[in-house]
């Protein structure tokens, strides 16, 4: 039986100096019936021209060239583009093992699933080789992926939020659009195919690898777009509200408060905004006094209402980090 064809798309924006390893990782692949979706969002170094030159001796490279509109906006020109029966997303300064597209594939075919994902292994500067990993592939509940979805910890919550580590069924990303002119676009949207699926299969092996970048949103120290983060998880709580869910409204209830909080400081002793800082306070209040029910544990609901009634406690934690309460 002939394979589907899986569409790879890649938004490129002035990532010259790692294109060309995230290139030849997609290139090499195991699995062959691939279409690579190149979006150059208006680079400004030589990025279009690696692409072009890749386009040139790959048939299965296709070059787009569209004005800066910000990575949901390349990724949403990719799906309209793509002919696949499956999706892949890779960001243009990571790398994929050689083996991302096959094992995600075959753990698609081996559990009827419309989605799998795999782990992430983070590095930095040039990858020298890939982690070897055991083929483990399980099946995993939708429960399970709402727990680690709004988990605190971040270790838990990347692989569920984001969209670089998975292949879809492209019926899950029928009528999708990734939110454009926002950060935290894959949180504000990665619950709508997670929702529509019915299974998912979990390969256990690192088969994505994240550059760590200076330059990427989730390594900026504080500034104003943090609150996307907020955003996006108050959209995810809208649609499961929408949807009569309040099992997963309410725990993320976690994620959002502490992205808030997280917030106040930043607006209150970062940029100095007292009347911003407040409102966010206001806010964060609000939502502690929605908390019901046995979703979230006793210690959490406990710990989010003293922070919401001495938010100095917070700062003290930002300053000298005596206890971890949750990485996000």
């Amino acid at each position: 039986m002939e394979k589907a064809l899986v569409s790879i798309i890649v938004p490129v924006f002035n990532t010259e100096k790692y294109l060309k390893e995230c290139l030849d990782s997609l290139l090499n692949q195991t699995y062959r019936n691939l279409e690579i979706l190149l979006v150059d969002d208006g680079s400004v170094d030589n990025s279009w021209a690696i692409c072009e030159k890749y386009a040139s001796f790959d048939n299965r490279v296709r070059v787009f060239r569209k004005e800066n509109g910000g990575q949901a906006s390349a990724r949403n020109f990719g799906i309209r583009m793509a002919c696949g029966s499956y999706f892949a997303f890779v960001d243009s300064d990571d790398v994929v093992s050689f083996d991302f597209i096959e094992r995600l594939y075959n753990a698609c075919i081996e559990h009827c699933a419309e989605m799998a994902f795999s782990r992430i292994s983070v590095f930095s500067g040039t990858l020298t080789k890939f982690k070897t990993n055991s083929v483990s592939v399980c099946h995993v509940e939708k429960d399970d992926i709402f727990k680690l979805y709004s988990s605190p910890k971040i270790a838990d919550s990347i692989p569920i939020i984001s969209f670089c580590n998975k292949l879809f069924k492209r019926e899950l990303l029928c009528n999708f659009q990734f939110p454009e002119g926002m950060a935290y676009e894959d949180t504000a949207s990665i619950f709508i195919p997670l929702y529509k699926m019915n299974t998912c299969a979990y390969v256990d092996s690192d088969l994505y690898y994240y550059r760590k970048n200076v330059n990427s949103t989730t390594s900026h120290w504080f500034n104003e777009k943090c609150m996307d983060a907020v955003k996006a998880f108050e959209m995810a709580q809208n649609f499961f509200s929408d949807k009569k869910d309040e099992y997963v409204v309410q725990r993320l209830y976690v994620p959002l408060m502490m992205h808030k909080i997280f917030c106040w400081w930043g607006f209150a002793y970062v940029l100095k905004d007292k009347v911003k800082s407040r409102e966010i306070l206001v806010s964060y209040r609000e939502s502690c006094g929605k908390i019901s029910g046995t979703v979230i544990p006793f210690r959490w609901k406990l710990l989010l209402k003293v922070i919401g009634n001495f938010p100095i406690l917070y700062r003290i934690y930002r300053i000298f980090g005596i206890v971890r309460i949750g990485e996000r």
